[in-house]
């Protein structure tokens, strides 16, 4: 639409100051011509002044093409373009524009990335991430008084205007104020400034309360069967979402999801499917049979032949989560399907406790940090051959040995015979079987059975000292090269491996007087030296399971769940669910929640769940069951399903998912500059939060570097209750764990994983942060359906991620 009067005048004031700016930069370049050659001037530097001129006399709206070409031929010239401008960008020079009065006088303060201050041409550009007065901007409105300390006087006045621009290649296209936003016009026809129309600016609203939150428990008049499965009295409970999704699985997914019996059961779906909420509803019947043998489907004598005692007990059942900050959300909606008493586990607090049981406290340290490399090899699939190789020739050994120590009796042969009758079993069973029963019930010479005893034990005594078994493994050049890995990989790991090994100093003779504080710090927290890594606590769990057959405590129990869930599973590697696999016991009773295009863990070493289940193999008593992909989202709005189906590409599945509803358009906004993306956020974020209270937003990056540049720009900019969330690295203003309350979280992609949020706002979407990769998909496809109501994203005008559709795209 065309402008009124106060409109044109606004307009017209930002293009005057534009062509100001303009024609200051157009003289520092041919300045700089003329300091560069004072004795000879050619063709290119006539040109320069001659632009120079033409600027100077220039209508405002031309002055930005006459630029581009002056900078043109400044190229051609080789000259020295920084120096030239004052560190100025003549493509985008400056993103904000203040009019301060203080006393009486009025001033104009542009702000952008660089600043340069000529007061006679009326130009004063400060930096945004440096200058006090910069603050003024990012803090307060137009019409707002401010009182600020600037440098070392406290300064108070008026914000008269405060607008944001945006340049491309030099000409203003975009200026946002209170009054409107105007932008240049698109078309065939002659360009003109025209206002958007109502509703076309940019805004985040309508959301409250959109996102799931962890429901308190409430009753239900529905049968108990029904209300085991959530299927009750939907109006009287608050987590209705929960028997919506319920309710509309097929007969197929319902038969799965209520068979104790089925083994590994993985329920696939896109994100805010219900894959989750199901596996819980899986976890709530199967408690609910248990309690109510006579009334459900199985009777108590099937459950009795399935394990002693038939049950599933909630205090037996495990639910396995990726990240910590899932584990307060899950142990709150437990009990509103009315399961209490079910232990909520990390997956990486679970190795730990179970390492714990099995080795007591080891004294090791825990690395997190590890090369990829590393982590690729002791994950690799490869890697359970090697556990399974290394134990085989454990039993050849103990064969050996055995033979060995009974080769000149009489009765030798009869021995050996019957250790071959034991091997059934697993290694360490099938010694203390021999041990205890063969050698004492059948006729032996008694010397030949204290010979073979004495093996035995000696034996067993190897097998059981779990960390030297380890510290082979992990040395040993040929069964890792059997993983197939590549050989800069290898070469790595063992040097990782070969420091995890070593002995610490002795620093016992050194007399206390002359230690020096060096010598009492240890070693440094990210040197492996006798440390376990990550990767080593399922190496050693699932070492153990293939000695004993099951996770053998020091105390001679077993690990043992009548269920296990593993939400996220397709983060987890064939070595690293097998510990939960044989915790399960011979029922195996386990569901698998997880969608392989939401993995932000790319080395597991398989791309379906075909893959995995040909990995863990005979682990797999009664076989695996991939149930039917849901397909419905009942988190994300169709317009968010669109995008993150989009950004996916060739990784997308055939059949798309479907949403439940529609809502608002997936909008992407790009900025020349951080400093302009800041102050777009800032503002939005401010206005969204005295609006909605109530409402949860997630700002996403790529790296934690970056969110603690956003976070620390909007809490200058004065955002209300901003959270900063990154893994813990002692630095103060960063929580590892979300308190999952209203408000605004700045965080990366990879750690709101499984969380889901009424707005989204996907940062800094660049070529560089967001490049052609398999990981960036995946990433980009992760933050988007975390939204529930809204999704937005920004980017750069200049190199915006090539994910991203073209279409999308607009100045911010």
């Amino acid at each position: 639409m065309g402008l009124s009067d106060e409109q044109k005048q606004i307009v017209d004031d930002e293009v005057g100051m534009a062509g100001r700016v303009a024609r200051r930069v157009a003289t520092s370049l041919a300045q700089q011509s003329e300091e560069k050659k004072p004795q000879k001037r050619g063709k290119l530097d006539s040109d320069l002044m001659q632009l120079r001129d033409d600027i100077a006399a220039a209508r405002g709206e031309d002055v930005a093409a006459l630029l581009a070409e002056m900078m043109r031929t400044a190229n051609v010239a080789a000259v020295e373009l920084p120096k030239a401008q004052g560190s100025i960008d003549p493509q985008a020079p400056y993103f904000g524009h203040l009019r301060l009065e203080e006393k009486g006088r009025k001033r104009d303060v542009l702000i952008g990335k660089r600043g340069m201050i000529d007061r006679d041409a009326g130009v004063v550009i400060v930096d945004w991430r440096n200058a006090p007065v910069s603050r003024i901007y990012y803090r307060y409105d137009e019409g707002d008084d401010y009182e600020e300390e600037l440098g070392q006087q406290v300064r108070e006045g008026a914000v008269l205007v405060r607008r944001t621009l945006t340049f491309s290649r030099g000409r203003l296209l975009r200026i946002r104020c209170p009054s409107g936003t105007f932008s240049k016009s698109k078309g065939d026809g002659p360009e003109e400034w025209v206002a958007l129309l109502a509703g076309e600016g940019p805004e985040l609203k309508g959301g409250v309360g959109k996102a799931a939150r962890a429901p308190s428990p409430s009753s239900s008049s529905a049968s108990p069967a029904r209300a085991a499965l959530g299927l009750g009295d939907e109006h009287n409970r608050e987590d209705r979402h929960l028997p919506e999704i319920t309710a509309l699985i097929d007969g197929k997914q319902f038969d799965a999801m209520t068979s104790p019996t089925s083994g590994l059961v993985t329920l696939q779906g896109g994100a805010g499917s219900g894959k989750t909420t199901i596996a819980l509803h899986r976890v709530a019947w199967l408690a609910f049979q248990s309690a109510q043998p006579s009334s459900g489907r199985l009777q108590g004598e099937q459950f009795s032949a399935l394990r002693p005692g038939g049950q599933f007990r909630p205090s037996h059942i495990l639910v396995v989560v990726a990240q910590r900050q899932l584990v307060r959300y899950i142990e709150r909606l437990l009990p509103s399907l009315d399961v209490r008493g079910v232990r909520v586990m990390a997956y990486a607090d679970w190795t730990i406790w179970a390492v714990e049981r099995l080795l007591g406290k080891h004294g090791r340290r825990i690395v997190d940090d590890v090369t990829p490399d590393v982590s690729r090899v002791k994950k690799h699939p490869a890697m359970l051959a090697a556990v399974q190789a290394q134990v085989a020739d454990r039993a050849n050994k103990v064969a050996a040995l055995l033979a060995d120590a009974v080769a000149d009796r009489i009765d030798g042969a009869a021995l050996m015979l019957a250790w071959q009758a034991t091997q059934a079993l697993p290694l360490v069973p099938r010694l203390q079987t021999f041990r205890t029963g063969a050698l004492e019930d059948l006729a032996f010479a008694t010397d030949t059975r204290e010979r073979a005893k004495r093996a035995a034990r000696k034996a067993l005594d190897l097998l059981t000292d779990l960390v030297s078994e380890w510290e082979e493994l992990i040395t040993d050049e040929a069964l890792l090269r059997s993983t197939g890995v590549d050989e800069a990989a290898i070469r790595t790991t063992l040097q990782h491996t070969r420091r995890q090994v070593e002995e610490l100093p002795d620093l016992s003779d050194i007399d206390d007087d002359h230690k020096t504080p060096v010598d009492d710090l240890g070693p440094d927290p990210s040197d492996p030296i006798q440390a376990f890594d990550v990767h080593d606590l399922p190496l050693l769990l699932a070492m153990q399971v293939a000695r004993h057959g099951a996770l053998i405590e020091r105390g001679g129990t077993a690990i043992a769940h009548d269920h296990v869930v593993v939400d996220e599973a397709q983060d987890l590697s064939a070595i690293e669910l097998l510990p939960l696999i044989a915790s399960t016991g011979d029922r195996q009773s386990m569901t698998l929640a997880g969608d392989v295009v939401q993995k932000v863990v790319f080395d597991n070493g398989y791309e379906t769940w075909e893959e995995l289940f040909s990995q863990l193999g005979p682990s797999l008593k009664h076989g695996a069951i991939a149930v039917a992909p849901l397909r419905l989202s009942y988190r994300s709005t169709a317009e968010v399903v669109e995008f993150a189906r989009e950004v996916l590409g060739p990784l997308a599945p055939v059949e798309a998912p479907r949403a439940v509803r529609r809502g608002a358009p997936v909008e992407v906004f790009s900025f020349v500059d951080a400093g302009e993306e800041v102050a777009f956020l800032a503002d939005n974020l401010r206005a969204l939060m005295a609006r909605e209270p109530l409402a949860s937003c997630a700002v996403l990056l790529r790296y934690p570097e970056r969110a603690r540049f956003f976070y620390d720009h909007l809490v200058d900019a004065e955002v209300p209750r901003l959270r900063l969330v990154l893994p813990g690295d002692g630095n103060s203003g960063s929580d590892d764990e979300f308190s999952f309350a209203p408000g605004i979280d700045v965080t990366t992609i990879a750690k709101v994983k499984g969380l889901e949020y009424d707005y989204v706002v996907l940062v800094e979407v660049t070529e560089a942060m967001f490049p052609e990769a398999l990981v960036s998909r995946h990433l980009l496809h992760i933050g988007a359906t975390r939204a529930a109501h809204q999704l937005w994203v920004t980017t750069s005008i200049e190199t915006p991620s090539s994910l991203l559709s073209a279409a999308r795209i607009r100045e911010g």
